[in-house]
């Protein structure tokens, strides 16, 4: 449904971090003129003509006007969301030297967002705005995870909230998971590294092989015209 459609839009501008200030209607309306946009280019080119050509050159345009938007939102979701992963192992560890400092976690948290001028940093300072309007540590903890969709933080507010209620220390649990994460973040790396050269296999087949096939190829075109001419 359109309902349905617009809030599930104004989650994912949530994940974004509103990017360009747009509201959910506004991108909404934004994707429905760039789909006009690529109807309106595909009919003006194929009254040129129904030759194979054109009518490729239509469906292209369409596909790539109607995914533009969508695809130009999910690269800033993406983005934000790496930029947040990267930072929050170290965030943590400024967060476990305040904590072993004397600093309340609340004091700590606003201490980072002080700090860090980065996503990550911009969150936290949410988080803290948010308590000092009334809600509940708890609610704002959440809500941080309801805005980012990472698994690292919601693993980060799941083991905050537990270990206020076991009494733990919040300096070493903090420590622990900021190791945790930058040996994931390694693995997810070599992962990377491995999935490279699968990855490179794609451009190497468009724009390497057949410029390659040319260069050892052109010299010999004119002596194999001149053997198909004699026969």
């Amino acid at each position: 449904t359109p309902g349905g459609a617009i809030e599930n839009l104004a989650q994912k501008l949530i994940v974004a971090g509103n990017p360009l200030g747009l509201g959910a209607r506004e991108f909404y309306g934004i994707s429905l003129a760039s789909a006009l946009l690529g109807v309106y280019m595909a009919f003006v080119i194929f009254r040129r003509g129904t030759t194979s050509i054109n009518v490729a050159l239509s469906i292209l345009i369409l596909i790539f006007f109607y995914f533009l938007p969508k695809v130009w939102l999910q690269s800033r979701i993406t983005r934000r969301q790496n930029n947040v992963r990267r930072g929050l192992p170290d965030a943590l560890d400024m967060l476990s030297v305040c904590a072993t400092a004397g600093l309340g976690f609340d004091q700590s948290i606003q201490r980072v967002s002080e700090y860090w001028d980065s996503p990550i940093g911009h969150e936290f300072g949410r988080v803290i705005n948010e308590m000092e309007m009334g809600l509940s540590r708890r609610d704002a903890l959440r809500n941080l995870s309801d805005r980012l969709e990472i698994r690292e933080i919601s693993s980060f507010v799941a083991l905050i909230m537990q270990t206020e209620q076991l009494g733990m220390s919040i300096s070493d649990t903090l420590h622990a998971q900021a190791d945790q994460m930058r040996i994931e973040r390694r693995f997810r790396a070599q992962e990377q590294a491995q999935k490279a050269p699968i990855k490179m296999l794609i451009p190497m087949a468009v724009l390497i092989f057949p410029a390659l096939l040319a260069v050892i190829l052109g010299p010999a075109i004119p002596t194999l015209m001149e053997v198909f001419n004699t026969t």
